[in-house]
């Protein structure tokens, strides 16, 4: 199993991959947790509204 120094280190083609192949929330945590900040910076821009931005950060990330 690899440790999650490793998988931090995974590229995120890789850490896509391996969450498709087996559906693991916690790799899907640390591709998260590397974007969200910039999906919701994204869509403040657009929104212009925090609770809009939340709203859509989630809706990116659930598609």
């Amino acid at each position: 199993m690899k440790t999650l120094k490793n998988i931090n280190k995974l590229s995120d083609e890789d850490l896509v991959k391996a969450i498709v192949k087996n559906n693991d929330t916690l790799l899907f945590e640390i591709l998260y947790d590397r974007y969200s900040h910039l999906v919701y910076n994204k869509c403040y821009g657009f929104a212009k509204d925090e609770d809009e931005a939340k709203d859509l950060t989630q809706d990116v990330f659930l598609k």
